[in-house]
């Protein structure tokens, strides 16, 4: 930055939470697979807090239920030796509108298996 010439201008950014409701969201890790908080759990916000978003499953089992999505803390597990541990706290959802290919793919491929599963052994 020393090298480029002119006045130095510092713009600083700000994060909020949106208080518009029915927004639809995909759960991005599994939390409580009894509850169906499951990895890519479809869900509508219904409630933005700061700390806990309160959601109603779109789909599964669980279909109708209210349930309540945390702020939480995420630190990589690999093993990467590093001076210092980077930790992240988000909301473990992401807002679709759309289902990505990959995700697509992955699920035409699960039915495939259970449907050709004759027995539990």
């Amino acid at each position: 930055m020393s090298s480029i010439h002119g006045e130095k201008k510092v713009y600083l950014s700000s994060n909020s939470i949106s208080k518009a409701n029915g927004v639809p969201t995909m759960l991005l890790s599994t939390i409580d697979q009894s509850a169906g908080l499951c990895n890519g759990t479809r869900m509508i916000a219904s409630c933005l807090g700061e700390h806990i978003i309160e959601t109603k499953i779109l789909t599964g089992c669980k279909e109708g239920d209210i349930v309540l999505i945390p702020l939480i803390t995420l630190t990589p597990t690999d093993n990467v030796n590093l001076l210092v541990k980077i930790q992240r706290r988000q909301f473990p959802i992401n807002i679709y509108f759309s289902m990505t290919i990959n995700k697509s793919q992955r699920q035409s491929q699960l039915y495939v298996v259970v449907s050709r599963v004759t027995s539990r052994r």
